[in-house]
């Protein structure tokens, strides 16, 4: 079970990584995220292109890592998931009790 929902995380890793690219090529109007024909022109094109370029690579370096790194980093997600939920607990705790009083 733990191998089968390591593979699962990877698959989504993967899958994320790359629908972010093809949001990034359908905002140059590339439809395939691709390097389009032409350069494109202007600050925020050449931005969306270097984020498109960054993205490829993460998606190429993530492929091949073994099953080792992303059960790392599905650990890690765990922590944080829990840190976060913890912390919005506190939150609801304190907001239940309402504003501090004033002596």
């Amino acid at each position: 079970r733990g191998l089968e929902a390591l593979l699962k995380f990877r698959l989504r890793a993967l899958a994320a990584l790359s629908d972010a690219r093809a949001l990034l090529g359908g905002a140059l109007g590339d439809s395939a995220g691709t390097s389009p024909a032409k350069p494109p022109k202007g600050t925020r094109a050449k931005r969306l292109t270097l984020a498109g370029r960054k993205l490829w690579y993460l998606l190429c370096w993530a492929n091949e890592q073994p099953p080792e790194v992303f059960q790392l980093v599905a650990s890690q997600a765990g922590v944080v998931r829990q840190r976060a939920q913890e912390h919005l607990s506190e939150l609801a705790a304190a907001r239940d009790a309402g504003p501090p009083r004033q002596a």
